[in-house]
């Protein structure tokens, strides 16, 4: 039976989403350094989308978060439109 909760991300998950987001790149054998994994912002990640066009959810299994998403705009252009354009 499945358990899982899902919510948007609150103050005191922060630490446990960036336990999983460096641990996702640890399996994917991203590099550590230049990364995110790195990046002091996944420390953060409440904080990097407080915006009112923007979430970041998280879910939970068990009482562990066992993996999280967000969707934002950051800069000046849309990262969806800049991937796919080529620009």
């Amino acid at each position: 039976m499945v358990t899982a909760l899902i919510w948007e991300i609150q103050p005191n998950d922060n630490v446990e989403v960036a336990v999983v987001i460096r641990k996702v790149l640890i399996d994917l054998v991203v590099p550590k350094v230049g990364t995110a994994y790195a990046d002091k912002a996944s420390d953060r990640m409440l904080e990097n989308y407080d915006d009112a066009k923007a979430a970041y959810f998280v879910l939970e299994d068990q009482g562990r978060i066992i993996t999280c998403t967000g969707i934002a705009q950051f800069g000046c252009r849309n990262s969806f439109e800049y991937a796919f354009k080529g620009n």
